[in-house]
């Protein structure tokens, strides 16, 4: 994870020769590509993306090559993500192995493409994970796609019973199940303590499918209502990369649809002249009058085509790529995507950024916010104020 000081400072860089550089690559490793075929990929991609290395300048080309080579040793990089930052005028470079959905991207413009990274970084909460059946129990938590285990207990079923004659005790049946449901029971508080003090936003369970009603019945209400989901698994065989593919399904699915809700929100409290704003205009006024409470946006590896402009004095946007700041005068600064604006002022603001992916919303309503309140004024008026 990046800390905010970094993320404050790329988002602060800016250079009058347009030679900032952002690079962000996702590795992929296809069965029918070898390593060299994939880096050769990566390299015509990086190139198409900026124009061609014939528009770049000399020392721009060399930190280009850099960035290619350094993509070119990843070898798949664990998964991880690699984004580079870098100036040569400046002798600035920046090189972080991050977690995310960051597909290829690389620029050259007077400021660094902070987007995609700032909706990372605004979405990776931590998981609680619980692995469990009558004789195994392992707790993990799941957060940036890296899963590590906290926990892990087994105990053997001391509870041996002995029946004769052709039918079974029903009472000796109901003992027999008495230690199994005190120790879910046991379980479920030691997890409602683990989320007390982590504060995981949501628990996925792996068991066996008939297990699961016995233990979610002794999950407190706290638990119940952060439950994501559970999928079947022999928690004592499985391996932390197959519960990771695993946990990681529920919670893309679980956050798709969330995400849909909370655009269908926005979507409805604006026809309803309510707590919300659709499309890039209201967005960037409800940004102005610091209205946003959550900044709802098209999944940043996608193209984006409209431009704005924003003073690097006072924080005003304008869709109009203005000379001069209309507010405060001072000169205002262009950016060729409209969401490297938009994010830069969510994040001084301190508002929530989500990023929709795989969602059925119009491009149009995609850019969309949830509001804190709306206000009556103007925006001049409220900045002023």
């Amino acid at each position: 994870m990046m800390s905010n000081k970094e993320l404050n400072e790329l988002a602060s860089f800016f250079t009058e020769t347009n030679d900032a550089f952002s690079l962000y690559f996702e590795p992929y490793t296809p069965t029918d590509l070898s390593h060299r075929d994939e880096y050769i990929v990566a390299k015509e991609r990086i190139q198409e993306t900026i124009g061609g290395m014939h528009a770049v300048a000399p020392g721009s080309r060399a930190m280009v090559e850099r960035a290619i080579e350094t993509v070119a040793e990843m070898e798949g990089n664990h998964g991880l993500s690699k984004v580079i930052f870098a100036c040569a005028r400046r002798n600035f470079w920046r090189e972080y192995d991050l977690p995310g959905k960051f597909g290829i991207r690389a620029e050259m413009g007077q400021t660094f493409a902070i987007a995609p990274l700032v909706t990372q970084q605004e979405n990776q909460p931590c998981f609680g994970i619980l692995l469990a059946d009558r004789n195994h129990t392992r707790i993990l938590l799941l957060q940036a796609r890296e899963i590590r285990e906290l926990s892990q207990d087994s105990r053997e079923d001391q509870w041996k019973f002995r029946t004769t004659g052709t039918k079974k005790s029903v009472h000796l049946e109901r003992a027999k199940e008495q230690p199994v449901l005190k120790h879910f029971a046991s379980v479920a508080q030691q997890l409602l303590r683990l989320h007390q003090q982590v504060r995981f936003e949501g628990l996925l369970v792996g068991c066996r499918q008939e297990l699961w009603p016995e233990i979610e019945s002794e999950f407190p209400s706290d638990l119940r209502r952060i439950v994501l989901g559970h999928f079947a698994v022999d928690p004592g065989l499985v391996s932390l990369q197959e519960v990771r593919e695993k946990a990681e399904k529920i919670i893309a699915q679980h956050d798709s649809e969330e995400l849909n809700v909370l655009a269908q929100r926005a979507a409805n409290a604006e026809a309803a002249s309510g707590l919300g704003a659709i499309g890039l205009a209201q967005v960037c006024e409800a940004l102005e009058r610091d209205e946003v409470r959550t900044l709802l946006w098209p999944d940043p590896r996608g193209w984006f085509g409209r431009s704005a402009a924003m003073c690097a004095h006072c924080g005003h946007l304008d869709l109009k790529m203005t000379a001069k700041c209309a507010l405060c005068g001072n000169e205002m600064r262009k950016f060729m995507r409209a969401d490297e604006a938009l994010v830069r002022k969510a994040l001084s603001g301190g508002v929530e950024i989500r990023a929709l992916r795989h969602t059925s919303l119009h491009p149009e309503e995609q850019i969309s916010a949830l509001l804190r309140f709306r206000a009556e004024r103007n925006t001049p008026q409220a900045l002023a104020s």
